[in-house]
Formats: structure tokens, C-alpha cells, sequence
């Protein structure tokens, strides 16, 4: 959000500035937004399909390379042009600039934003897949708070927007602001983070594994991984490698087990449950 207000605020600032530098000032301090919004929501998608690239410094630098190349780009137009080439009143009044665009902007800044707004919806569309029906809710409301922002800008780029010169596109995020005030406050969605579920799923003590008729692992947290004595992504999509395991929970369903591991003398206490059965137990 902090990006997103950088936006808004250089908006308005650019509005009601009244000399030429003045709005050329304020357009760069809008840039902070405008460049730093589309990596944050792609980022945002990252982290509802569990890849987190936080803590991978590399991947962050290479994600902020190009914002920052242009936010710099843009702090010394004067000597270049390469991303506004042109300032000019606007036809309809109101204190409107009409800003001529280089290439810098039609590939670093447009063309880079929609690539990560793009990027950002399939991997939110990807996510859908994943999720309960009770989630799908949330999913909805994130890609409706995108479409407005992003509508505003296609009309802004392309001439359509009847204020020439005016961009529509940080006052679209009031919609944006609206759909998440409705969903706190009214729908309470957002407080269902997947992300919390899928977190507090892998830190569980106890091994859990989640298996088609087929026994190939579809799901398993960290300490069901350590059971099995393998990675977690070596296992998921792959056949159980306990196959004695796998027979005893399909023979066994819904009911108490004690199974010695052959060979070690590890001794599992194990429950087994077939997916929307009623005799799954509630978790607090």
C-alpha cells in the first residue's frame, strides 16, 4: 500500500502543481508507485502459490532491476528524453499536461508493468486450483481490485480517456481501496489467508500426507517429508514410497494405527481419513 500511496499522493500532487517543473517534480516522485506497485503485487502472487522469494536476494534484485534502472532514467529526463520526450497543455483544460513518452517508458515502465501484472493474475489464477471453495471468495476479490487500476490505465495510454492527460489509474485504486473494505469489514475473507493455512500446515509436529486412489503424494507437510526420509518436492506427484504404509491406510480408513517400519523399529501412530469425510476431527 505504501507503493500504492506514493502513486495516489504524486498524482495529486502533479494535478494541482501549477508550473511546468513543478509537475515534472511531482511525476518522478509518482514513479516510486507507479514502478514499485506491479513488482509488489507480482510478489504478492508469489507468495500465494508458497514460492517465497523474500529471502532470495538475487530474485528480488533481478525483480527491482529494471523499476530502478527507469526511476533513475526518469530523475535525469533533462539530459536524455528517454522517457518523457514532450510536455504540452492539455486540450481539456483543468490544469491537464499531456506528457509525450520515450522509449524508456513504452518498454522499462509500461511494458515491464504489464509483464508483472500479467505474470502476478496467471500465477493468481494458478493458485485457484489450489485452494478450498471457502478461499475462492478472496480470490475474486484480489483480481476484481486489480482489473480496475489497470482498465484506467489502458485508457490513459491509448488516448481513450476523455480528460487528455489526466491518468485515471491511482484514482482507480479508490475502487481498489472500496473492494477491500467491503471484504474486511462485511465478507471477513481476508482474514481466511491461505498463506496462514498453508504456514501453520507445514509447521505441524505431526507428519501428515495426502494421497490419491493411486497413492501418489499430492500434498505433504515438512514432518511427514522427514518420515518418509525424502525431500518434500522429490515426493510430491510420486507414488508413496512405503507402499506397506499405503495399503494399511487404505485397508484401515478412518480408524487408529500402530505400524512398526520395517527395519527400524520406529513405531507410527497413524490415522488415516479419506478426504471430505465427516470422521475427520476439527482442528483448533
Amino acid at each position: 500500500m505504501a507503493a500504492v500511496a506514493f502513486w495516489a499522493g504524486g498524482a495529486m500532487c502533479e494535478l494541482s502543481a501549477t508550473s511546468l517543473a513543478a509537475k515534472i517534480f511531482w511525476s518522478k516522485v509518482e514513479y516510486i508507485g507507479t514502478l514499485g506497485t506491479p513488482v509488489l503485487f507480482l510478489l504478492l502472487a508469489l507468495d500465494y502459490n508458497h514460492i517465497d522469494l523474500m529471502r532470495r536476494r538475487y530474485w528480488l534484485a533481478t525483480l527491482f532491476a529494471i523499476p530502478l534502472t527507469c526511476l533513475l532514467l526518469a530523475a535525469g529526463n533533462e539530459y536524455h528524453h528517454l522517457v518523457w520526450t514532450s510536455y504540452r497543455p492539455s486540450p481539456s483544460g483543468y490544469n491537464l499536461l499531456i506528457y509525450g513518452h520515450g522509449p524508456v517508458f513504452w518498454l522499462g515502465v509500461a511494458g515491464y508493468s504489464y509483464l508483472m501484472m500479467l505474470l502476478g493474475s496467471l500465477l493468481l489464477i494458478r493458485s485457484l486450483h489450489y485452494y478450498p471453495a471457502h478461499f475462492r471468495g478472496q480470490f475474486i476479490t484480489l483480481m476484481l481490485s486489480a482489473v480496475a487500476p489497470w482498465l484506467g490505465n489502458i485508457l490513459y495510454l491509448s488516448g481513450a480517456f476523455p480528460l487528455r492527460g489526466l491518468d485515471p489509474t491511482p484514482h482507480s485504486f479508490a475502487f481498489t481501496g472500496m473492494v477491500f473494505a467491503i471484504d474486511l469489514l462485511y465478507l471477513r475473507q481476508l482474514y481466511l489467508v491461505p498463506v496462514a493455512r498453508t504456514r501453520a500446515f507445514e509447521a505441524m509436529g505431526d507428519g501428515i500426507v495426502v494421497v490419491d486412489q493411486q497413492l501418489r503424494i499430492l500434498d505433504i507437510n515438512p514432518s511427514g517429508a522427514r518420515m518418509l526420509g525424502k525431500p518434500a518436492r522429490q515426493l510430491q506427484g510420486n507414488a508413496l514410497p512405503a507402499p506397506w504404509l499405503g495399503g494399511a491406510m487404505l485397508e484401515k480408513e478412518g480408524r487408529h494405527l500402530e505400524l512398526m517400519v520395517p527395519d527400524s523399529g520406529i513405531i507410527l501412530d497413524i490415522r488415516a481419513y479419506r478426504a471430505g469425510s465427516p470422521a475427520i476431527p476439527a482442528c483448533w
